[in-house]
């Protein structure tokens, strides 16, 4: 796995959420690093035969993409074409798909519903985001899969430790406003009081969404936040 891509050409293939016939196409180098980029609508059998010459120019290469669901909507687009696209371009596109992202997630052993973001933050790194959304995640997927390539000290740390317990010192290098935003942005409201707890002066959290409501007490407000961070990030969706 460290050797992410065995001499080949990785193709990354991002499907804008909002258009299921745009995709944008990435080359990723043995560095990690994006080389070529192909913006195609898969709504012509020219569009589809663009994509087979472009990608298939390499000789060597293996897919990937930001989840295994866009990559099968790829997959479907492409059908419309079976006619037009070579019967070995279509074996290809079932033998040649990583999931690496699952990959990595199973590798480091985090819970299954480890997002991008969630993976990101574990190496302690910023999501870098872009106005495009589709391609924000396909740059952050390269960028996971550098850390986990090269960052070998934080990968080795992640598995030696555990998730959780790596989750929770990146957590505690957060501030009070940096872990609220965490909750505000899943739609919570927070509530904190005072409470006395075994003797001590403590805080007592809620954080409420809807139905939704989670209680958690901490030695003082940052320490609650971090545990309701935990539970967030921790808890399946």
């Amino acid at each position: 796995m460290e050797n992410l891509t065995h001499g080949k050409t990785l193709v990354l293939i991002a499907l804008d959420s909002e258009n299921s016939e745009h995709f944008t196409l990435m080359k990723v180098n043995k560095k990690i690093e994006i080389v070529d980029v192909l913006e195609v609508r898969l709504s012509q059998k020219e569009s589809a035969l663009e994509v087979v010459k472009w990608i298939e120019q390499e000789g060597q290469y293996r897919l990937i993409s930001v989840c295994g669901e866009q990559y099968m909507t790829f997959v479907k687009c492409m059908e419309q074409f079976a006619l037009t696209i070579p019967k070995d371009f279509f074996r290809a596109l079932k033998s040649r798909f990583w999931n690496v992202q699952s990959e990595i997630v199973y590798r480091l052993k985090c819970p299954v519903h480890f997002n991008l973001e969630q993976l990101t933050f574990l190496y302690g790194l910023t999501y870098n985001t872009h106005p495009v959304k589709h391609v924000s995640d396909a740059f952050q997927l390269t960028t996971l899969m550098a850390a986990y390539a090269y960052d070998t000290e934080t990968t080795r740390n992640i598995k030696q430790k555990g998730v959780e317990v790596v989750l929770r010192e990146r957590l505690l290098k957060e501030t009070i406003e940096q872990l609220s935003a965490k909750a505000f942005s899943l739609g919570y409201s927070l509530n904190f009081q005072p409470v006395i707890q075994e003797g001590k002066q403590a805080v007592e959290l809620k954080a409420q969404k809807e139905s939704e409501h989670f209680l958690t007490v901490g030695s003082d407000l940052h320490e609650a936040l971090v545990e309701l961070a935990m539970h967030l990030i921790l808890k399946k969706r």
